[in-house]
């Protein structure tokens, strides 16, 4: 099983404001893209993917649907070839100000609670034995 995890700071980019804004979506999926770049040392894979994608706010109230579709776009050709080959998405919104500080945490999550004010979380999993 491979799995990678990055974090992008700031905002996620909603799907609702692709139409009104074309440049930010583009320069979004850059961003994904460029995060993800960072750290899958390997070329897209071809395998089944699972994604799982964690909003951390204090203010925003963004819905958790509206992030996947933009993030997912970011990571084609870079994690995988296709975003068909997600077979399971999961994202949530959590939000900072309640958040139990004790949990079990990633180094990488850990030190972004401590210092960033809103962020996304993002971890990918594939199995290099499944196959599509």
């Amino acid at each position: 099983m491979l799995e990678y995890e990055f974090i992008i700071v700031g905002e996620p980019f909603s799907v609702n404001r692709k139409k009104k804004r074309p440049e930010e979506h583009n320069k979004w999926k850059a961003r994904v893209a460029k995060s993800a770049k960072e750290v899958i040392p390997v070329s897209p894979t071809s395998l089944p993917v699972e994604v799982s994608i964690t909003t951390y706010v204090t203010t925003t109230t963004i819905d958790v649907d509206n992030v996947i579709k933009p993030i997912l776009d970011g990571m084609n050709g870079v994690a995988y070839d296709d975003d068909k080959q997600v077979y399971r998405v999961t994202s949530e919104r959590i939000d900072l100000k309640k958040l139990d500080l004790h949990g079990a945490f990633s180094p990488l999550l850990k030190a972004h609670i401590a210092i960033s004010p809103e962020f996304i979380h993002i971890r990918l999993n594939w199995n290099e034995e499944d196959t599509l």
